[in-house]
């Protein structure tokens, strides 16, 4: 019987374990959050390029829109003391129509409209938050007070006239806008008609309302004006929108000594 002599001859060189093909490394990588694979992008020349790869951008994608485990909590505070936010625990109805001048501030409570939706099913109403306690409640909007949510009116504002919280919003079809004010915050009774304005047919949209009431609008001629609702007269303020009539609107200021930041 013949014995099989096996020899092992011993060598210096390092069998190298550490190559990974492409495919297994896009694989890995396009399931990284953002930040980590950002960070092994300088690793390897190729894999800093890798965003201008469309196949793996793809991959990438699917990855990122999959990943559903992270809840994005609705409702936050942000404290200027601590330059920090923080998640609210309350349970209010959320404006589905986040349009602008629709959410005002008054004497540390936050308002804003809300329409009837599947999160509040009360129907219209204007929701108060209340910043020291963090406290909340809703104000329902009955219909004969202001009929913008029945006929989605085209324009609506929510304003400070006075120091009461006033509706104003504004429907095409008749060219009037219509006042209302809020006697007390949780009372929908307390809802008063104050008046209406118009028809005013040479009317093309409103662009906001200042810090008295004024209803600034832009007319058929492009020229821009204004109604005071305490004279009740209409002024024009010589501007003209003729070529920009479609981005133009009303910001209210406070002027200040801090400069913006370029």
């Amino acid at each position: 019987m013949e014995k099989n002599n096996s020899v092992v001859a011993a060598t210096n060189e390092k069998v190298s374990t550490a190559y990974i093909s492409d495919d297994i490394a896009f694989s890995i990588l396009s399931k990284l959050p953002l930040k980590s694979f950002k960070r092994f992008e300088c690793l390897r020349k190729s894999w800093s390029t890798l965003c201008k790869n469309h196949h793996f951008m793809d991959m990438f994608r699917c990855n990122f829109l999959s990943n559903s485990h992270c809840e994005v909590p609705k409702w936050e505070i942000y404290s200027l003391r601590s330059n920090s936010w923080r998640e609210l625990d309350v349970d209010m109805p959320s404006s589905v129509d986040c349009t602008e001048g629709t959410q005002i501030y008054m004497d540390g409570v936050c308002h804003w409209l809300c329409e009837k939706h599947k999160d509040n099913p009360i129907g219209p109403c204007l929701v108060s938050f209340y910043l020291s306690n963090e406290v909340s409640f809703t104000t329902a909007i009955p219909p004969d007070v202001d009929d913008c949510f029945d006929v989605k009116a085209k324009w609506k504002n929510l304003v400070v006239l006075n120091g009461y919280i006033a509706l104003i919003s504004y429907r095409k079809e008749t060219s009037t806008f219509r006042v209302s004010i809020l006697g007390q915050l949780g009372f929908k009774e307390s809802w008063i008609k104050l008046f209406m304005v118009g028809p005013l047919p040479y009317v093309e949209r409103p662009i906001g309302v200042g810090t008295k009431g004024e209803i600034f609008f832009i007319r058929k001629d492009k020229e821009v004006a204004w109604f005071d609702l305490s004279t009740q007269m209409i002024d024009v303020l010589g501007y003209t929108t003729e070529g920009f009539h479609s981005l133009c609107r009303m910001i209210n200021y406070k002027e200040s000594i801090v400069p913006f930041e370029e």
